[in-house]
């Protein structure tokens, strides 16, 4: 493989940049590896509701239920949650988020700002442009996102989460905004920046665009890219690693024959090294990538350690061990569903705290798992047993719930006391199971009690949704 070739350049000029690749088509086998485990979180969408879990898709909760269009999460070291929302305010015409209000949420579903609109969006006077994308900054500085003017030209631009400040884009030396879009934060002041358009050769693929000073070393002649008519490009937090998807939607109507991800390395932190070695291709299914949903839209986010890449296709989210690169028959056979019917992932580096102390969100969707709200020991009485939920699920094709708890901090052999709605406490065990629910919002609630009879004074509970 020869090597890629990078050119420094101080600023960009406005020609068209452009990207994507090809890839061929094969179904992937089964894992064979999983993914190493990281102290990271995972965000992302599913059945309208914005969700947090451990990096494999365990300990899932939502952090918010209400259908508000949400789209593109993405989380700071923090663990504060960035995620575009506002239902759709168009018809006929396809918005590739539905979305372009910035609200952020903590991990526990508390909302700490927004909703911002952004600059030009139907959430905003003047001529509409469409918004996808969302990144927030790991220091929380700043949010980016692609601005979409009617699908032509999309540029980068970034504000601060809370509205304040000034409104930017990454411009070209006459200040025109450069037709770049899929925003990446590779630190708190530094955007990986790609344009899915038609290539034109000799100019930069993609580039890492400082936001303090415009300017923007950028990569040519990417073998891993080509000629490839759309493409997206993640790189690690070190900066040694990269992955690029590509597709050929554009060349064949939007309808992609083929796509993939092409994993590379550097031995130099960008600006400045050569991207020296391609190491391995993963061929996806090009049937798993529907039209308008390629590369562009597959989230692709690498696990704060490098070791991790996660990426959406349409049945779900998928994650691969890359901590190797050079091994790809291992790369390719660990490649796995986490999240069946996820969509837009980021593994953020906040570790997953706690859920809410009293009550917790349940999902909405005909499946799922949340690590439940229990009380905690805090303000209790000396002595008094604690009750904590730790997950439950719903079918709600079957109009069934499964609760699991456990009780702590008593003395003795521990039993439980659960209650559902309004109706009377009762003696059970875990797991609980309700079955024949009606439909809509219900609220468990299980108190542990300790062979003195001492009984937990702040139940735990949840509510569910069937």
């Amino acid at each position: 493989m020869s090597k890629l070739n990078l050119a420094l350049q101080s600023v960009l000029t406005r020609s068209k940049l452009t990207g994507l690749v090809v890839a061929a088509g094969a179904a992937i086998a089964l894992p064979i590896a999983a993914s190493p485990a990281s102290a990271d979180t995972l965000v992302y969408v599913k059945n309208g509701a914005v969700y947090i879990s451990q990096p494999d898709g365990t300990q899932a909760r939502a952090i918010n239920t209400t259908n508000n269009g949400w789209a593109w999460p993405s989380e700071t070291d923090g663990g504060t949650i960035a995620v575009a929302g506002g239902l759709p305010r168009i018809s006929g015409g396809f918005n590739p988020s539905g979305s372009d209000e910035i609200y952020e949420f903590n991990q526990q579903g508390a909302q700490v700002a927004g909703p911002v609109p952004t600059e030009g969006s139907y959430s905003t006077v003047g001529d509409p442009e469409y918004v996808s994308h969302f990144r927030v900054a790991p220091d929380n500085s700043n949010v980016a996102w692609t601005d979409l003017s009617g699908f032509t030209d999309p540029f980068a631009a970034w504000r601060n989460p809370n509205g304040s400040g000034t409104f930017y884009t990454a411009n070209d030396s006459e200040g025109s905004p450069l037709p770049y879009s899929s925003p990446e934060w590779w630190g708190p002041s530094k955007l990986l920046i790609t344009h899915d358009g038609t290539q034109f050769s000799g100019n930069a693929q993609y580039a890492l665009y400082n936001v303090a000073d415009g300017s923007a070393p950028g990569w040519s002649d990417d073998e891993a890219i080509g000629n490839s008519p759309s493409y997206q490009v993640v790189t690690s937090r070190s900066g040694l690693k990269w992955a690029v998807m590509t597709d050929d939607g554009p060349d064949h109507g939007g309808t992609i024959q083929n796509i993939a991800i092409t994993l590379e390395t550097t031995a130099v932190t960008p600006p400045g090294g050569d991207i020296t070695d391609t190491h391995c291709t993963i061929t996806l299914p090009a049937s798993q990538f529907a039209t308008n949903h390629g590369s562009s839209l597959a989230s692709m986010s690498f696990s704060s350690d490098g070791s991790t890449l996660a990426w959406g296709q349409d049945d779900g989210i998928y994650e691969a061990n890359v901590s190797n690169p050079n091994a790809c028959s291992t790369v390719a056979g660990s490649v796995h569903l986490v999240v069946p019917g996820g969509q837009m992932p980021f593994l953020g580096a906040a570790a997953l705290s706690a859920p809410a102390s009293t009550t917790g969100t349940g999902p909405t969707g005909g499946g799922g798992s949340q690590s439940g709200g229990g009380s905690s020991a805090g303000g209790k009485p000396s002595g008094a047993p604690n009750t904590t939920i730790t997950s439950f699920r719903v079918n709600k094709r079957s109009r069934e719930a499964t609760l699991k708890f456990r009780g702590s901090h008593g003395v003795g052999k521990l039993s439980f006391k659960c209650k559902l709605d309004r109706g009377r406490w009762t003696s059970c065990r875990s797991p609980k199971i309700y079955k024949h629910l009606s439909k809509g919002r219900h609220r468990f609630a299980v108190k542990t009690v300790d062979h003195r009879g001492k009984v937990d004074p702040t139940p735990a509970t949840t509510r569910f949704t069937v």
